[in-house]
Order: C-alpha cells, then sequence, then structure tokens
C-alpha cells in the first residue's frame, strides 16, 4: 500500500495523507471521553470553530447555533442512555435519522440578507417579505406516502407513540379474519383523512410565512418522473380563489393578504368590512401593498 500510494501520490498528498493519519490516530484517543469532549476536540481540530467564528456578518451566536444544538444533543443522551459510547451515540443518530427525520431542527433567525432554504416545519413562526413554495404536485405536496402502521413493518405501531390520543386508532382485536380486514379497512380510511389534513396544515405554515408576495410553484416534468404530474390540489385552490375574488382585499386594506386572510378550503377566513369572508389567495395572486424600501 505504501508503495502504491508513493507510485500515485505527490509528495504533497503524501503530506496530507500523514498529517490526517496522525489526526485521526489522536482523536480516537478520546473516544472513551464523554460525547461532549469529543465533539468538542473534533470541532477544533478540524477547524469548524474558528470557520463558524469567522462567519461575516453573523453574530458568534448565530454561527454556532447548529454547532451547540448538536452538541446540547450528545448531552441529552449521555445523561438519559444506559449505554453512552459513540457506538451507540452514531445508532442513535441513525435511528433519529431513519425514523423521525433527523434531530430537531433548531429555530432559525429570519434574514433580510440572504435567501434562506427551509423546510416547512423549521420556518414555523418566522416571516419574510417574499416566499417561494415550490414542488406543488400531487404526491409531493400534498405528499401520497401511505404512514399508516398497518401497511408493513416499517412504522411504530401508532398506540406507542406519545401522540397516539391525537391519532385514528386500528380496532384489530377482532372474532374472525373478515372483521379484522374490514376494520383494518376503516382505519386506512382514517388515517389517509388524518394525512390530509396534516398536509393541510402544513400547507398553511408555508403560505403563512409571506408578508407581501407569495410564489407558489408547480412541474409537470422533472425529478425523474417518467410521466406528467398533476398540479397539486392546493395550487389549484389558490388559483381558483385568485379567479373568484380578485377585488375582495382591496375592500380591506387592513388585512395582511397572507398572514390575516386564509383561503376557503385551506383555513378558516378572515373577517372583512361587514362580516365579509376574504380569501388571502387572491391578494397573494392579485394584489400586494408596496415591498418596503
Amino acid at each position: 500500500m505504501g508503495l502504491q500510494l508513493r507510485t500515485i501520490a505527490s509528495p504533497e498528498g503524501l503530506r496530507r495523507l500523514k498529517l490526517l493519519r496522525d489526526e485521526l490516530r489522536d482523536l480516537r484517543s478520546f473516544v472513551g471521553e464523554d460525547l461532549t469532549t469529543l465533539i468538542g476536540e473534533v470541532e477544533r481540530r478540524i477547524l469548524l470553530d474558528i470557520e463558524a467564528a469567522a462567519k461575516p456578518g453573523v453574530s458568534i451566536h448565530e454561527s454556532r447555533r447548529n454547532l451547540d444544538a448538536f452538541i446540547d444533543a450528545a448531552a441529552t443522551f449521555s445523561s438519559s442512555s444506559e449505554r453512552v459510547d459513540l457506538t451507540a451515540f452514531l445508532a442513535w443518530l441513525e435511528a433519529a435519522n431513519d425514523e423521525e427525520n433527523g434531530l430537531p431542527v433548531t429555530q432559525l433567525e429570519a434574514s433580510r440578507e440572504a435567501v434562506q432554504l427551509l423546510t416547512v416545519h423549521a420556518s414555523k413562526g418566522l416571516e419574510w417579505d417574499v416566499v417561494v413554495v415550490p414542488g406543488l404536485n400531487e404526491g409531493q405536496f400534498p405528499n401520497d406516502r401511505d404512514s399508516r402502521w398497518s401497511s408493513g413493518e416499517g412504522s411504530i405501531p401508532w398506540p406507542l407513540r406519545g401522540d397516539a390520543p391525537d391519532l385514528p386508532q386500528w380496532d384489530w382485536e377482532q372474532e374472525d379474519q373478515k372483521g379484522w380486514v374490514d376494520s383494518e379497512k376503516l382505519f386506512s380510511e382514517d388515517a389517509r383523512g388524518h394525512a390530509e389534513r396534516e398536509e393541510r396544515r402544513l400547507a398553511y405554515v408555508a403560505f403563512t410565512r409571506a408578508k407581501y408576495v407569495l410564489i407558489c410553484t408547480s412541474s409537470v416534468w422533472g425529478g425523474g418522473r417518467s410521466k406528467p404530474t398533476a398540479v397539486s390540489r392546493y395550487l389549484q385552490d389558490l388559483y381558483d380563489l385568485g379567479q373568484q375574488a380578485p377585488q375582495a382585499l382591496r375592500s380591506c386594506p387592513g388585512c395582511s393578504p397572507v398572514t390575516k386572510a386564509t383561503a376557503t378550503r385551506l383555513m378558516p377566513m378572515c373577517a372583512g368590512p361587514a362580516g365579509r369572508s376574504i380569501p388571502w389567495a387572491a391578494g397573494a395572486r392579485l394584489w400586494r401593498p408596496p415591498l418596503p424600501q
């Protein structure tokens, strides 16, 4: 192996490989330490702390936000797990990624100085002058994935989940197989209805992050699809509402077109003058106040 490296690597390349070897060797000596000490040492060895502190125009607190959140997660794991070595921690991170789409996202601060890319969940509680919501296709948003736990072994049984009281329940204790199958069909319908309501709540969060301008897009082709994909029902609802009431928001200058008024089939309506209900989609598409300077 050494002869092969000397053949294919330059002297500078060999020097860097040796530095990496020595660095990994030193870091292995910290594997027996507590997890926060190990993470801190890795952070210092790869100069991640300096890189974070050197970000222009960002406070040290903001630049370290995700690093500190990761260290907090490691500390929480160490205090609550029976086994707290590195292997167990890595397995815990892998399980969090597979079962819960990763660790909880730390709260982000909205910035007017940059384009920020976020999931809808991470955008909760924030607001921007302009918001773009792409990918409004059926099967994508809303998602058509079958998430009920009776569909396979990949999901935790809902009665064991912390939010079980808010989830549909499958009455699987039946006298015969026909009753069991029939009850699963009812549960499947309830689960689909629950998933649709959750997706609509998520759409509400996405669409109400915009203070002045909301841009929603859809594509017929893309993402490796071999067949055309239908427009999301949510985008169609917004378009229909904009067509039905193009003058609505002009009658309610006090209503924000996105954050205070809401669409008919997506969410409740806000009360305008004389008790009139005002679909915000009309404002999002056809009328907007001037952007701040």
